[in-house]
């Protein structure tokens, strides 16, 4: 079962709880939110769900928090160099495959919270991991999929702007940060809105606060030739 995908032109406003504050008001002008598929309980997705938002479970398939309940069962050939000061490590791209009954038990997890999409992060391992190639980031993005739709659950892409096009078919949406920064990645990006996918943009400025809701700045649309701003 495949759940239809949102308009890119009816849902503009998406807030990121996942790493923001505890509270965010049920109601309001806004159409999904995402939370922490770890942290997130039960009785808060379901406030959100009968409330009409959609609910978008967070979770990094390109690195291992160490910090996750499950995060011991990655193996030292599972994972490469560090990620950051917190502990985290590269998932190694080249055996992908062995990480795939972790990732679907998280799926599986985040389907009985009650969740109904999945964002991934971290997938864009081409240029942070050494050996890292496109082929081995498609086959994994793309099993990723298979996955959440197996599942019931939509999945958002995020960032990854070099296989959009390869990946527009088998992805929901996609979620993006800072395009007014990385500009050249627009290009990318622009697959999900011409196939009527939504494309959601957060920009941090000056600097990312944990005390303020993440709202996406803007959903890109084109009007001729010329990227445009919705919001």
């Amino acid at each position: 079962m495949i759940l239809p995908t949102i308009s890119a032109a009816c849902c503009q406003h998406v807030i990121n709880r996942a790493w923001g504050p505890s509270k965010t008001p049920l109601t309001g002008n806004y159409c999904a939110i995402m939370l922490d598929g770890f942290d997130a309980n039960i009785q808060t997705v379901e406030q959100f769900n009968t409330r009409g938002k959609e609910t978008i479970a967070y979770t990094s398939v390109g690195t291992v928090e160490p910090w996750r309940p499950d995060s011991k069962q990655f193996t030292n050939e599972m994972t490469v160099k560090k990620y950051n000061d917190f502990g985290e490590k590269w998932i190694n791209p080249a055996k992908w495959e062995l990480v795939k009954p972790l990732m679907y038990k998280r799926f599986k997890l985040f389907k009985s919270k009650g969740f109904k999409s999945v964002e991934i992060d971290n997938i864009d391992l081409v240029g942070n991991v050494k050996g890292a190639d496109e082929e081995m980031v498609y086959n994994y993005a793309r099993w990723l999929s298979y996955a959440a739709h197996k599942l019931g659950l939509k999945i958002y892409l995020k960032n990854t702007s070099y296989l959009c096009d390869k990946l527009v078919n088998y992805y929901d949406g996609i979620i993006t940060e800072q395009a007014d920064i990385y500009t050249s990645d627009i290009e990318g990006y622009k697959y999900f809105i011409n196939s009527d996918k939504p494309w959601w943009d957060f920009e941090y400025t000056p600097i990312r606060n944990r005390n303020k809701l993440k709202i996406a700045t803007a959903v890109y649309k084109t009007r001729g030739s010329k990227w445009i701003k919705e919001l």
